[in-house]
């Protein structure tokens, strides 16, 4: 029986990691929150592993297909 070939994480795209959980902050809200919080940031102080591939930075066609419709269910209040 032949194996599915794994694919970089579609989500992380291989880091294994995501930060803050894909929040966008603007200039002024970095701001607010002081130059140690962009400095701890940019480290990766506040970085998760991968909410798709939970840190392993590879996934299979399938498993992305199948991820990627539970979430649009999730969503869309299915």
């Amino acid at each position: 029986m032949a194996t599915e070939p794994f694919i970089v994480c579609p989500l992380c795209q291989g880091r294994g990691t995501q930060t803050l959980h894909g929040a966008a902050f603007t200039a002024d809200e970095i701001d607010e929150q002081g130059p140690e919080f962009l400095e701890d940031m940019m480290e990766g102080v506040y970085d998760h592993p991968c909410d798709h591939c939970g840190g392993k930075r590879v996934t299979t066609d399938t498993e992305w297909n199948d991820w990627q419709e539970r979430r649009h269910e999730q969503e869309m209040g299915y």
